[in-house]
């Protein structure tokens, strides 16, 4: 791997890295990424192994992240009837939609992490445990039982999920960006119109705080109406 000297990380150069992830990430993304190495070069200065630190005057505002289209129940049944071309990710975006997974978590999902019915993982992004008791259609969708170390869903790569994501999603006559973390958005916004509280599906979620479910979880259209029907009518 190429090195990079402390010494030609410039203030003007961490401006463009800045840019840069801004240009290629949505919403908090970019924000929370150069927060950390604003961290680790912090840290490094006080070590010593800065003159002086390049990222203290850059301002790093956060961003608000675009709201991502979510799946109804009825439009998850209409995939669940539809062919894929692959049906590892027709089984894998499934269980994500019943489960709120994300797509690291699935692809890497072992048998040895399912015991006596209860979903049993280390979160890749966060590194927190999460466990998750499972329902019978989320059984079904494993399918038979198989040797501890082997992984129970065989997914191509990230790139090749989509692609056959966005061509299942049009079979279905689904008008939407659809994305594999729109399983996990789908998943919470379909738990909050189910009158869940906001507490538990923080927790199914395997959010550390409910301010992290509040960020990028929006009260649904159906669950507006509702909410205004509430009110006797007038007339």
């Amino acid at each position: 791997k190429e090195i990079l000297p402390c010494g030609s990380m410039t203030e003007s150069m961490m401006i463009e890295f800045k840019d840069h992830l801004e240009a290629h990430h949505n919403g908090v993304s970019a924000h929370n990424y150069f927060k950390k190495l604003k961290r680790m070069i912090n840290e490094a200065t006080i070590a010593k192994h800065f003159k002086a630190n390049p990222t203290e005057n850059i301002v790093n505002k956060k961003t608000k992240s675009s709201e991502k289209d979510t799946l109804t129940l009825n439009e998850v049944k209409s995939l669940v009837l539809t062919d894929c071309a692959n049906y590892e990710v027709k089984r894998a975006f499934l269980f994500c939609c019943l489960t709120g997974l994300r797509f690291c978590d699935a692809k890497l999902l072992k048998w040895g992490n399912i015991k006596d019915r209860c979903m049993d993982i280390i979160q890749v992004k966060t590194q927190e445990r999460l466990m998750i008791q499972l329902r019978d259609d989320t059984q079904r969708l494993m399918g038979n039982p198989k040797p501890a170390n082997e992984l129970i869903f065989n997914l191509p790569t990230h790139t090749g999920c989509l692609k056959h994501l966005k061509q299942w999603t049009k079979a279905a006559g689904i008008e939407k960006h659809i994305t594999w973390h729109c399983a996990r958005h789908s998943y919470a916004t379909n738990l909050l119109e189910q009158e869940v509280d906001i507490l538990t599906v923080s927790k199914l979620l395997g959010h550390k705080s409910i301010l992290q479910t509040q960020t990028y979880l929006r009260v649904s259209d159906i669950k507006k109406l509702s909410a205004i029907n509430i009110i006797p009518q007038i007339f």
